[in-house]
């Protein structure tokens, strides 16, 4: 059975995190053998996140901002990508300020 983008987005960060995201931003997509991977931008979510959960795939947990995720610079298997997405969250971020 199919699932859009987006709720799959949704299912995933809250079985994954225990969060709730409100809105979500596409941002891009990159083909993998698998299928693709989507990379979207939460301005808004509810909940807390739930260690136990995070933990159960993948080692650690922790919020990071813009900054230290430039400094970051990819994600294991989606360099590119991801330095891409940042640039579209920035962009994104600069023109809601002005």
């Amino acid at each position: 059975v199919w699932e859009h983008p987006v709720q799959a987005a949704k299912r995933e960060a809250f079985e994954e995190t225990g969060l709730k995201p409100n809105k979500l931003f596409y941002l891009s997509r990159e083909q993998k053998l698998s299928g693709f991977v989507y990379f979207f931008y939460c301005t808004d979510f509810e909940g807390t996140i739930q260690k136990k959960k995070v933990l159960t795939e993948h080692s650690a947990v922790a919020w990071a901002g813009i900054k230290s995720l430039e400094k970051a610079r990819t994600i294991p298997g989606s360099g590119e990508l991801f330095l891409k997405s940042l640039k579209l969250i920035k962009e994104r971020e600069e023109s809601i300020k002005q």
